[in-house]
């Protein structure tokens, strides 16, 4: 009985890792290495990469812009970056936001939405600088702030035209000194929900880990976003990072890519950023002339 009791506190307390006998120091260690944590640790609603230094560039959008702090903290180590973010709250338009109808508590993330995107907006108006816009770009109900109106459109290729539209509109009338727009992570949704279990589980996980087909609907989505903004805002698209033709890649090494099916990890936050790094230096450099003249 004692002894019974001894080996089920100990596989209690160690999980199934007891069971991987020399990759149990290995699975500790990345467990508990921050480049397997979710890339906006750190960052709540609002926050700075450089507190108390001059803004170079705000980020606005959901978590996929928060998702971002990591790796801006790494990559741009000279330049102060803003985010401003609500969960599952849009940031393309000054007027219109989501329609939260259906939600379990609509008027929670309908008031903190519409308050983080006032802020934001108006501390852009107060101090003009680059702006970057990253959010998952679906076509989802929308509200105006301004009169209630609701709109819903036919299909994501309309939707990318409005959002498009919209986004010039922001930059313009927020004075914004150049805009650049982020698409929608692969991410991982329905093949990976651990990403540290997944490095350690293949025979489970039916070998699943290292790579996945490429989500049809977010490249689309892209592709067509990418398209309505033209040459008015640099388009950046995660996909031309993490995946070819075939394959989208989960695992970046020894280090996952994604910290849940739909964000970034840490290492996943800096490998996209250090393949943008030359078009947001681009935006940068822009806010800076516009600065000295």
């Amino acid at each position: 009985m004692v002894l019974l009791v001894i080996v089920g506190l100990s596989a209690a307390d160690g999980g199934w890792a007891w069971r991987l006998g020399d990759r149990a120091v290995a699975y500790n260690r990345l467990r508990n290495d921050a480049v397997a944590t979710y890339g906006g640790d750190g960052c709540r609603d609002k926050c700075e990469t450089i507190p108390g230094k001059s803004v170079a560039a705000f980020v606005i959008g959901d978590s996929n812009a928060q998702q971002y702090f990591a790796g801006l903290k790494t990559v741009f180590p000279n330049a102060n970056f803003r985010i401003f973010q609500f969960s599952n709250c849009p940031f393309f338009s000054l007027d219109f936001t989501r329609d939260f109808t259906g939600y379990i508590d609509p008027k929670l993330y309908d008031e903190g939405c519409r308050a983080s995107r006032a802020t934001a907006f108006d501390e852009i108006r107060r101090s003009p600088a680059a702006v970057i816009v990253s959010q998952v770009w679906t076509n989802f109900p929308l509200v105006s702030e301004k009169n209630g109106e609701k709109l819903g459109l036919p299909s994501f290729s309309v939707a990318a035209s409005f959002y498009a539209d919209e986004l010039v509109n922001l930059k313009q009338k927020l004075g914004a000194t150049s805009l650049t727009v982020i698409g929608t992570i692969p991410g991982a949704a329905g093949i990976q929900s651990d990403p540290t279990d997944c490095l350690f589980r293949p025979a489970i996980l039916a070998n699943r880990c290292e790579s996945s087909k490429p989500d049809v609907s977010r490249t689309t989505n892209n592709r067509l976003l990418a398209g309505a903004l033209g040459s008015r805002a640099s388009f950046l698209d995660p996909f031309d990072v993490l995946c070819d033709k075939t394959r989208c890649r989960m695992i970046d090494e020894t280090a996952p890519i994604y910290s849940d099916p739909n964000h970034l990890t840490r290492h996943g936050s800096e490998l996209v950023l250090r393949s943008f790094r030359q078009v947001i230096e681009d935006g940068i450099s822009v806010a800076a002339s516009s600065d000295a003249n």
